[in-house]
């Protein structure tokens, strides 16, 4: 799996700053044949944004869906190394992915252009008092 949306990360530690935060989580993906987890990266990553104004309410141990994120690198020609930053956008905790799969779930199926009219139809001459029978089609 490794650090990617739509992936399921727990949080070790974290550290406040004004602009971001800093956050020192994992990434585990179950083997299917063993049923055991094995850690696909483990890090520090920044959170920046929306990510950093809801992570005022981040705890350690906490689990979180990452949402939106990226991975970006720089080669510095006088050190002679390669800098790499992972930074999450958003995320969700796990009440928000549930609350969204059940709206998800909720909503109706939607409605033929047939159907709609026919309603719409249908309420406009009951507001207006006039039966099927006085209906010019």
């Amino acid at each position: 799996m490794g650090f990617r949306p739509n992936t399921w990360a727990k949080i070790w530690q974290i550290e406040r700053y004004e602009n971001y935060t800093r956050v020192r989580l994992s990434i585990s993906q179950k083997n299917k044949q063993t049923d055991e987890y094995r850690q696909t990266f483990g890090g520090y990553v920044s959170l920046v944004g929306g990510a950093h104004k809801k992570a005022e309410s981040l705890q350690e141990g906490d689990r979180i869906h990452i949402v939106d994120c990226d991975v970006t690198n720089e080669w510095d020609r006088e050190k002679r190394e390669e800098k790499t930053w992972f930074t999450i956008y958003s995320y969700d905790t796990g009440e928000q992915v549930n609350d969204n799969t059940k709206v998800k779930e909720e909503k109706k199926p939607a409605k033929s252009a047939s159907e709609t009219i026919s309603q719409l139809i249908e309420e406009d001459t009951e507001e207006a008092g006039v039966s099927d029978d006085e209906l010019p089609f």
